[in-house]
């Protein structure tokens, strides 16, 4: 218990030096990363938030899921491929998911590449389910 917790403080506390810049333009329902239309996005918290290219091509879901402790966490599935992670402590959020997406280059010139996404799953899916 004491290191998941130490761990989501070190990853909160780091999360900022290390991350893009990604913010929600509300109005427009659309992503921004470093200031750029990157992704829209439709949907709520629960059931989940689908996110696709500014042209419409769906990539992927992200939705709100309790476990049989009442424990919530995220389960992310990729449209395309059928593949699915679930994380509650490798990010904070949708925002740090996708940061980190970024990042790691699974987000690339905002559409998703498949190349990446396997490496992707394995590192950061927290097999919840």
């Amino acid at each position: 218990m004491k290191t998941t917790l130490l761990s989501a403080l070190f990853m909160l506390l780091t999360a900022p030096l290390f991350s893009q810049d990604i913010d929600y333009d509300k109005k427009k329902s659309v992503v921004l990363v470093d200031t750029k239309e990157c992704l829209k996005y439709d949907g709520k918290e629960v059931p989940g938030v689908t996110y696709s290219t500014l042209t419409g091509e769906e990539l992927f879901f992200i939705a709100f899921a309790r476990d049989v402790l009442e424990r919530t966490y995220w389960r992310v599935t990729f449209l395309k491929s059928k593949r699915e992670m679930t994380y509650r402590v490798n990010f904070a959020s949708k925002k740090s998911f996708l940061a980190k997406a970024v990042k790691d280059g699974l987000l690339k010139d905002c559409t998703l590449n498949e190349d990446k996404l396997d490496s992707f799953i394995v590192k950061y899916d927290e097999r919840i389910e």
